[in-house]
């Protein structure tokens, strides 16, 4: 699993890592000052695919808000990214995005929602990390990390693996993300780059990058 994250250029990584930060410092301000429209427009990747990459990528931000068939769709919106916010176990995500009952608001743009927030503290389970969990326990084998996702593809609907499967595995990515971390620490400070210690948005960083350069499913 080194050798595959050695293989990374960590300056593309901390390209991406730094546009992440900034719109986590976005987010946090928006939701702290009541900027409700602002807010939202960022945390469903609206305004800029890295609020949530997760609902950027299926154009899930302007469904969720479509869906909502009232005149205070931004505010339940905002009400949603409020109080899981103020969620202190992150095991407690999965059952109050599903409680939350938002429709096209899965597990994958509730948690990134979640992570953006307090991304000390949450992390994402979506394509990308999960499929890093995957390298990280085929330890580093790639065709066998593809050959698991691509099962996944074939066997469930897009919303069975996001409401089931990412949801089932989100309380194990914790350990997985964490070490993937530790290890991206490790080979950017080996390329004279720094280390970081906002954990969970770092391993996402990551996640991003072995997906994007080995999985066949991009």
């Amino acid at each position: 699993m080194e050798r595959l994250i050695s293989s990374l250029s960590f300056e593309e990584i901390w390209r991406h890592f730094s546009l992440r930060i900034e719109a986590h410092q976005e987010l946090t301000q928006d939701l702290a000052t009541d900027r409700v429209q602002d807010y939202v427009d960022k945390a469903l990747g609206i305004a800029a695919p890295h609020g949530n990459y997760s609902a950027a990528e299926h154009g899930l931000g302007p469904q969720i808000l479509g869906n909502l068939n009232n005149n205070r769709i931004y505010e339940r919106i905002f009400k949603f990214a409020w109080d899981i916010n103020g969620i202190t176990d992150p095991l407690q995500i999965p059952k109050f995005i599903e409680d939350a009952n938002i429709h096209s608001l899965g597990i994958s743009v509730g948690s990134e929602i979640a992570m953006m927030l307090k991304p000390h503290q949450n992390w994402v389970t979506n394509v990308r990390t999960n499929y890093a969990d995957l390298l990280m326990k085929h330890s580093g084998d790639v065709n066998k990390a593809n050959m698991e996702l691509s099962l996944y593809r074939e066997s469930m609907r897009d919303s069975e693996i996001d409401y089931g499967l990412w949801g089932s595995n989100y309380p194990k990515l914790k350990v997985s993300l964490t070490e993937l971390a530790r290890l991206g620490n490790k080979a950017s400070v080996s390329q004279g780059l720094n280390s970081s210690n906002v954990t969970f948005l770092w391993a996402d960083a990551i996640a991003n990058s072995l997906y994007a350069k080995y999985s066949k499913l991009r």
